[in-house]
């Protein structure tokens, strides 16, 4: 899910672990990784709406790089449906 939100298939990311997830909850996936194995994405099996990441991408927007602007706004856009189901 990670690659259909940003478009790529690889790409660098701010990683700095001193804790990181190594063992998934069943369900979960790891669909990223760091050169020295560290899981960098996860995604529950059959939801669009539950994926998590253990880099900060919001490090990138910040200083103006839209790589992973695809993150938010696919934020954005489940929320929004989710909150049209509670109308």
């Amino acid at each position: 899910m990670l690659n259909k939100q940003i478009g790529l298939e690889k790409v660098a990311v701010n990683s700095f672990h001193h804790q990181a997830v190594k063992d998934l909850a069943p369900g979960f996936k790891a669909t990223a990784f760091a050169p020295d194995g560290v899981i960098e994405a996860i995604e529950k099996a059959g939801s669009s709406r539950v994926f998590g990441v253990q880099f900060h991408p919001e490090g990138f927007t910040s200083k103006g790089i839209d790589t992973f602007i695809g993150i938010f706004r696919h934020l954005v856009k489940e929320a929004g449906a989710y909150r049209d189901t509670k109308k």
